[in-house]
């Protein structure tokens, strides 16, 4: 069976957090796609290009909210969701919101991975 990463997503907070209501539906679809590329790194995105996302996230190229979507990750970076340094795309405070709220079965797992090392 493989192992696919999951990350934390606050539904409450998506749907009332003042900076996701500032967002367009298109450059919240951008949001909810890099979230889902940081999962797979820790919060850490590499390589990827603007139009590589909004294409992921279902823009289409041929519609007029492609125009009104560029600039996206300089919008997220001036909004304060992400870092950008060179080819790299960091989720501001991923760690601290994804380590938050443990379950009890990611208290174990976290107690049983430090035992091994």
């Amino acid at each position: 069976m493989t192992s696919f990463p999951w990350f934390k997503f606050y539904g409450p907070e998506y749907i009332s957090d003042q900076k996701m209501l500032a967002l367009t539906a298109c450059e919240r679809s951008c949001w909810v796609t890099l979230l889902c590329y940081a999962s797979q790194a820790d919060g850490n995105i590499k390589h990827l290009s603007e139009t590589s996302l909004m294409i992921q996230a279902g823009i289409d190229p041929q519609q007029g909210e492609w125009d009104k979507t560029k600039g996206v990750l300089e919008h997220f970076k001036n909004l304060e969701m992400i870092r950008v340094d060179n080819t790299m795309i960091t989720i501001v405070n991923w760690k601290k919101r994804q380590e938050s709220h443990l379950t009890g079965y990611e208290r174990v797992k976290r107690y049983r991975e430090r035992q091994n090392l």
